[in-house]
């Protein structure tokens, strides 16, 4: 390893090492967070017709989710026939590439006549029609959402939905969007429901996908918690989400100067255990409107301790002139963690106890979610790990975000061992004379499981196991492992 991978700060103080790494300003691709890729919306070709299977938007700085928001009828055309196919197709390389994917799965369309599919009506369930703009050319058909025939069949896609989707790795959330205009509860314009029966048949959806999808992270459109427009959320439906791990997505969320949002605070109360879902409306329509205000896109994100904002528009077109913006939002969004010091031995003994202190910060406006541990490795002259030590039981869920400019640091001390020396018994055996004329045996008995020398030190962040996960904004780092100095090991 060069020193030129170590960009940092770094003192030898008596036998210790001091580094202080400078961070860089790189938008980071993480598990949890990220932005938020529209490839189906509210139509089956908006806004992924552009763009080529292939293209994972790595050239879009942040984005880390594809979301999939598709009425019932095109997923499901006839019964129990699956155009699993339009998901697949895209699904692949973002995958391939460690990208998650996120899905809505709508029963009442502005575009769709039937955005329930037509055949759950003449198995019996009963509907509404409606007339989009009160344009009698535009009828549309709203399933009653308590429906008997309608909710044995919603429980059947559902079904299948779940045995590909529920606890897969691959999936960041999922909406509850069977319920309501676009998914989101409206039903002012089309079967005027009362508000008590909103909030029934709200809370209903969200039981049925809790209890379809047990192992996966769910999140509710913000205006099912109340009217359009209300400061003042139903506490008891809030309070059922909050407990069922139920999260939140703030849909449609106007970015004028006068701030748009009145949300942030339900979405604070939720971003104490679940991610938050960001949504500007879309991104055409807001900048003909005037309301694609700059900088309060990062006034919006830190407010509603977002973890995830959506690119709500063709991409390239809301990329081109917003690069800056976006690149700001990527760096405040979800978590952040940076290491501001490091100190440890310069000189090391193999299998006995190291103590290493770190110190790190959550520059970002959310927590981590997931579990998330500390490990140390020694790297090789190839950059291989050639020893991987855990760094403590302290779970990074702990480091609590950067909110109105004030950092809160945390300090970690970890005991960790590199190598393991092992004492042979002296015993008359054919592999150990082997051994010993090899080298791999010392005279007075003893096998290092590490060979001496200088290694460099690194750090990463993921799994209890020290399978790296998390992006960290370091410079030099190889399969999300970073290197921060040299350390000697005798």
């Amino acid at each position: 390893m060069t020193s030129a991978l170590f960009l940092c700060a770094a003192s030898l103080t008596g036998s210790l090492v001091s580094v202080r790494p400078q961070a860089t300003d790189e938008a980071l691709v993480n598990p949890g967070m990220g932005l938020v890729y529209y490839h189906y919306d509210d139509r089956i070709w908006a806004y992924g017709t552009v763009t080529r299977p292939e293209d994972t938007l790595d050239w879009f700085p942040g984005v880390s989710v594809i979301y999939f928001r598709v009425p019932w009828c095109a997923l499901e055309p006839e019964e129990g026939v699956f155009r699993w196919d339009a998901i697949d197709t895209f699904a692949r390389s973002w995958v391939a590439k460690g990208r998650k994917l996120a899905f809505r799965i709508t029963c009442c369309e502005k575009f769709e006549d039937y955005a329930t599919p037509r055949w759950v009506e003449k198995a019996g369930a009963k509907g509404n029609v409606w007339h989009y703009k009160d344009n009698p050319d535009m009828p549309r058909w709203e399933p009653v959402y308590d429906d008997p025939v309608f909710l044995e069949k919603l429980a059947a896609m559902m079904r299948a939905f779940a045995r590909r989707y529920d606890g897969n790795p691959d999936v960041a959330f999922v909406d509850v969007g069977t319920f309501g205009l676009y998914g989101e509860g409206h039903v002012g314009q089309t079967s005027k429901l009362p508000e008590a029966e909103r909030y029934r048949l709200g809370r209903l959806h969200m039981e049925l996908w809790r209890k379809a999808m047990p192992r996966t992270r769910l999140v509710m459109s913000d205006d099912v918690f109340s009217q359009r427009g209300s400061r003042d959320p139903e506490p008891g439906l809030m309070a059922y989400a909050v407990a069922a791990g139920i999260g939140f997505r703030d849909d449609s969320l106007y970015l004028r100067t006068n701030n748009m949002w009145r949300h942030d605070a339900w979405a604070r109360e939720f971003a104490k255990t679940q991610p938050v879902v960001l949504e500007p409306c879309h991104y055409r329509s807001t900048v003909i409107g005037g309301s694609w205000a700059l900088g309060r896109q990062v006034e919006s994100v830190e407010a509603h301790q977002a973890s995830y904002f959506g690119i709500h528009g063709f991409p390239d077109v809301n990329y081109r002139g917003n690069e800056k913006l976006f690149a700001d939002i990527a760096r405040r969004l979800g978590y952040r963690f940076e290491l501001r010091e490091v100190r440890y031995p310069a000189v090391v003994e193999i299998g006995k106890p190291v103590r290493i202190e770190t110190e790190w910060v959550n520059v970002g406006v959310a927590r981590r979610y997931d579990a998330t541990y500390l490990s140390f490795a020694l790297l090789d002259e190839r950059g291989n790990a050639a020893w991987v030590a855990p760094g403590g039981e302290f779970d990074f869920c702990g480091l609590e975000p950067k909110l109105a400019g004030v950092e809160r640091p945390r300090r970690l001390v970890s005991t960790c061992h590199f190598g393991y020396v092992h004492r042979v018994a002296a015993i008359d055996d054919r592999r150990m004379d082997e051994a010993r004329e090899l080298g791999y045996v010392g005279a007075d008995g003893l096998m290092p499981t590490l060979k001496p020398g200088t290694y460099a030190l690194a750090v990463s962040l993921g799994r209890a196991d020290g399978i790296p996960e998390i992006a960290l904004p370091l410079p030099g780092g190889r399969g999300r492992v970073y290197p921060i100095g040299k350390i000697v090991l005798k």
